[in-house]
């Protein structure tokens, strides 16, 4: 599973000039793409209850471009990827070691774009608001992910349920910065997998546990009839 490099690593890439040859330039990207970027933003942001319009642009300026710039990252990346696997005379090992290399820098670029972002919004938010576009920006499978651990496993101690909203906490911060679906969805069964595999050391019987949810469901849904 990647994760946030490591602090030499980081020290080490911010050291050095960005793997990409030219500068991101809003003013490149598809129009087509960007409203569709704009559209998809609007749809979360309503519940940030933003009153004032020109603070309310500026938050979706700073979104809609954190998508655009991640998504040419990526696209950089499978580029120079590309380029690498098409060098057949490179010996093998040199050109998984190159590969690696710009697959590494991707993460720090990444990090590094999504500290100035997280950054820029607490500038112009609350917490709480912050906190909904993450949310917004990862479909807010945290939530729902982690009140389905609650519901399922009811007997969760305070600090079982800690660990389990720490590692959403740890997903959710690495999804926002996947380009696509897929990838964010992926970035969350990773941890997922880690909270079962916690859950089940702790003894705690997971089919048992679904019976016993729907055996719940049932029995409320007969009160209310």
């Amino acid at each position: 599973m990647k994760s946030i490099p490591t602090i030499t690593a980081i020290l080490f890439f911010l050291a050095t000039p960005s793997f990409s040859q030219e500068a991101f330039d809003p003013a490149k990207m598809d129009p087509a793409y960007t409203n569709t970027l704009v559209k998809r933003v609007d749809k979360f942001l309503v519940d940030l209850n933003i009153r004032d319009v020109a603070q309310y642009d500026r938050v979706r300026d700073m979104v809609v471009r954190q998508y655009q710039e991640i998504n040419w990252l990526e696209e950089n990346t499978e580029a120079k990827i590309k380029d690498l696997k098409a060098q057949t005379e490179m010996e093998t090992a040199l050109r998984d070691a190159k590969t690696d290399a710009v697959k590494s820098k991707l993460e720090v670029e990444l990090f590094r774009l999504h500290t100035r972002f997280i950054a820029g919004l607490q500038t112009e938010l609350t917490p709480e608001q912050v906190d909904k576009i993450k949310d917004g920006m990862t479909y807010g499978v945290l939530e729902r992910t982690y009140n389905g651990y609650l519901n399922l496993l009811p007997q969760l101690t305070p600090e079982q349920k800690r660990y389990i909203l720490g590692n959403l906490l740890n997903a959710r911060e690495l999804a926002m910065d996947k380009g696509s679906s897929d990838e964010k969805h992926a970035t969350f069964g990773k941890f997922k997998g880690r909270i079962n595999n916690y859950i089940s050391e702790l003894g705690y019987d997971m089919k048992k546990a679904e019976m016993e949810l729907k055996e719940r469901a049932k029995a409320e849904k007969g009160k209310k009839e």
